[in-house]
């Protein structure tokens, strides 16, 4: 066929032409030369696939080039097989300055190879970079082409355009020869189908022939489903099939897969897929915080891994029957093809690997404590290899608690593993430490030298699953102001009596002679901070300690009965004073010892069944003990405890409140609870609560002469000025502290005007009362012991 019969047989010819290899060979920089004649130095690497056009003339016929310039990246991805769809040739480039991109040059072509029937593809190799003196091209550069099914290689430079005309002019050239070598063949044997005829531009009949190349990536062909048209003349030379001009037309088919028409669709498509993969994780978080159990979580996240892991691998399915278009359907049928696509060896890789990384997610996260200050997480099973926190026969997390009135009475709480016989408490006014040889007794052994035993009520908490978990706790009643008693507690089981180490403790003077002196703070936790903090308290003699909220954040978790025992721990070792005092304490609740803000009861799952705040409540079910309460430390000291709407709403504190500062006589009124009313920073989250409480508690504070409000929970320091009816005043409350007893914070300290002073500092509050001078006295105690803050006033 001479050059003067092709050029008047066709018309303009379009060509889609892959260019690929590894990063940063000059895939995009020959394009560019090549459609643009520009050459940029900076690399800027290709995200997914772009493509140019370029016309070109080869063998008197006008080609219109798609070249389709594929990330690098892009190797072995699905959508790699989505962009190759119906190309007619191929550039692989590699960079002649790095041996490693040559070697990538190979697995290019085998990928394409794979996608395409063997050699089917024209395909050339470009050796860019060629102009640079470092090149690296191996000598035995034309048997690797021969070898590896390349039509030839050439030496090519982006930066002057060198090569890369004469290697797309050869390989347009084969092209466009198969072509019409395949044009001589009888239609039949190149899988053509002949449809309906039409008229020729000289009136003669047309045959109209449906084909596509020899790209079949997705499962069976469906004639139907041509990717591009070519008509013949009756004598089978080639010829285009217009209405108005000869042309050879070769439609790129849309770039879509399973079986999306358009790319909005398209894209909802993807996005409901990746929703799928990521549906796991979901799972996997609810296994981690034990919403379902692990082997459930596990086998579900299997099944969803591996569903969506065969629908990525698929073979996108066609339909010719209307009624097989349903989103079920569609979605069962492509998993089904996903499988097929791949080779039994692979498929069991993917169980195996999807249930494995299940099954062990699930494993080693199920029933997870994130704990804070420090951070820490520990799961069911790591909590399991550390062996039973509170083991049998051990008298553990013993702690003392104030009640309504100090002088007089005290609580003992403590828990075991064991369930006891029965459980009590010894007292006395004098040591009887030496006494007891050991811990573990047998019980017909055991010869009681305390003058008091006091029985204990005790009850299984049915939230920690992990270990058995008894809380014991006995009221001491009717002590003797200004006293210092001994006390231990124990419990029989197994046969024996099971002690803890003896303690001793006093109770609040009877008279207004003595000074009184106490710790407060909020914020606490285990932090070596903290712990700093707890012995500089210690060291001050306090008669007790008051902790406003966050003791030892379990944020509501059952999974984190440890931070507890870890709090109790700390508690025990760094809360005795230097004469052996042990160092009772007033709690209120924070919102970390539930789940948040405006939390339900049962949502608190250690703070009000571990520590008793009031006597006489062994027939109340401890999951509804009050979460505020009132003590009477002496006659002139008076402190109420209040719930920040962590389980009781603000409001509805009011008469309590109300009631229990009008009936105190005392000279020295204070409250504690988390919330500020008067912060020192901005949290929106908290404004509301925060309003509430300005809005009920402080007109009643005003009302009543309280002389100083202790708040928390920002983890910073403020001391504001004194305030009446929200005005400075001298005669006003006093709100102080904000929380910092070993928690961290990234808050800043807002500068409000009712602010006096303010810091970003961890701190403890000691304060004085002297009763004979009518003054108190605030000393703000840091981390090293050295005072940040001093405040005194004479009521």
């Amino acid at each position: 066929m001479s050059d003067q019969q092709t050029s008047d047989e066709y018309d303009d010819i379009s060509l889609k032409i892959l260019v690929v290899g590894k990063l940063a060979c000059g895939k995009t920089s020959i394009i560019q030369r090549f459609c643009h004649d520009e050459f940029q130095s900076k690399y800027k690497p290709t995200i997914g696939v772009d493509f140019h056009t370029k016309e070109m003339e080869v063998m008197n016929i006008k080609v219109i080039l798609q070249l389709w310039d594929i990330a690098g990246q892009e190797r072995f991805g699905h959508m790699t097989r989505v962009y190759f769809q119906n190309a007619d040739g191929a550039l692989v480039v590699f960079d002649a300055t790095r041996v490693a991109t040559f070697h990538g040059a190979k697995e290019w072509k085998d990928d394409i190879d794979d996608c395409f029937s063997k050699d089917a593809l024209p395909t050339v190799l470009l050796a860019n970079k060629s102009d640079l003196p470092q090149t690296t091209i191996p000598d035995d550069i034309e048997e690797f082409c021969e070898q590896n099914g390349f039509l030839n290689c050439f030496k090519t430079s982006a930066k002057d355009g060198t090569g890369i005309t004469e290697a797309l002019t050869d390989l347009v050239t084969k092209i466009l020869k198969n072509h019409m070598e395949s044009v001589k063949k009888a239609p039949e044997e190149q899988g053509f189908k002949l449809t309906d005829k039409v008229p020729s531009q000289q009136g003669e009949p047309t045959k109209k022939y449906e084909g596509i190349n020899s790209f079949i990536p997705y499962g069976q062909f469906y004639p139907e489903q041509s990717a591009f048209t070519l008509s013949f003349k009756s004598n089978n030379s080639l010829a285009p099939h217009t209405s108005s001009s000869r042309k050879l037309q070769i439609d790129q088919q849309s770039i879509v897969s399973y079986p999306k028409k358009d790319c909005v669709r398209h894209a909802f498509y993807w996005t409901f897929l990746c929703f799928w993969m990521a549906c796991p994780l979901f799972i996997w978080v609810s296994v981690g915080f034990n919403g379902i159990p692990w082997y459930g979580g596990a086998i579900l996240m299997t099944f969803l891994w591996l569903t969506g892991f065969f629908t990525i691998m698929k073979q996108v399915p066609t339909y010719r029957k209307p009624e097989h278009s349903g989103f079920i359907f569609r979605y069962i049928t492509s998993v089904y093809a996903g499988i097929k696509a791949l080779k039994w060896y692979w498929i069991t890789l993917a169980v195996i690997g999807f249930t494995a990384v299940a099954f062990i997610m699930c494993v080693f996260t199920f029933n997870l404590c994130v704990a804070l200050y420090p951070f820490r997480v520990t799961s069911q099973i790591s909590r399991q290899i550390d062996g039973v926190s509170c083991p049998s026969g051990k008298v553990c997390n013993f702690i003392l608690t104030v009640p309504q009135d100090l002088r007089v009475s005290m609580i003992v709480n403590y828990q075991s593993n064991d369930l006891p016989v029965r459980s009590f408490a010894l007292l006395d006014t004098v040591s009887h430490g030496s006494s007891l040889s050991s811990k573990t007794i047998p019980v017909a052994d055991f010869i009681n030298p305390y003058a008091n035993t006091i029985n204990s009520t005790f009850f299984k908490m049915d939230n920690i699953v992990e270990e058995d978990r008894y809380v014991h706790w006995a009221d001491l009643l009717g002590l003797i102001p200004g006293t210092t008693y001994y006390v231990s507690v124990g419990y029989e089981a197994n046969g024996n009596i099971y002690l803890f180490e003896e303690r001793k403790f006093r109770t609040a003077p009877g008279d207004s002679s003595t000074a009184v002196t106490y710790i407060t703070g909020g914020d606490m936790a285990v932090s070596e901070v903290g712990n700093d903090l707890s012995k500089h308290a210690a060291e001050t003699e306090p008669l007790f300690a008051m902790v406003g909220g966050d003791l030892a954040y379990d944020d509501g978790f059952c999974s984190c009965y440890r931070v507890w025992d870890n709090w109790f721990d700390k508690w025990n070792q760094y809360l005795q004073t230097p004469t052996g005092y042990t160092v009772p304490l007033i709690g209120g609740i924070g919102n970390h010892e539930s789940s948040g803000w405006k939390s339900k009861a049962s949502d608190v799952q250690f703070y009000t069944r571990y520590l008793a705040f009031q006597t006489g409540l062994q027939s109340m079910d401890p999951l509804q003990r009050p979460t505020y309460h009132s003590h009477a430390i002496t006659a002139d000291i008076f402190i109420v405890v209040l719930d920040s709407w962590v389980v009781t709403p603000i409001s509805d504190q009011n008469q309590f409140l109300e009631s229990a500062l009008s009936s105190s006589a005392a000279k020295f009124k204070f409250g504690i609870y988390h919330i500020a009313v008067y912060p020192s920073t901005y949290v929106k989250a908290d404004y509301e609560i925060t309003i509430s409480a300005r809005d009920n508690w402080s007109p009643i504070f005003d009302r009543y002469n309280l002389t100083v409000a202790y708040e928390n929970h920002y983890h910073l320091y403020k001391r504001s000025k004194p305030l009446l009816g929200g005005e400075e005043n001298p005669l006003g409350t006093v709100y102080m502290g904000d929380g910092a007893w070993g928690a961290t914070t990234i808050l800043k300290v807002k500068d409000y005007d009712y602010i006096e002073v303010a810091h970003k500092l961890p701190h403890m509050i000691r304060t004085i009362i002297t009763p004979t001078s009518n003054t108190i006295q605030v000393d703000t105690i840091g981390q090293d012991g050295d005072f940040i803050d001093h405040w005194n006033r004479t009521v």
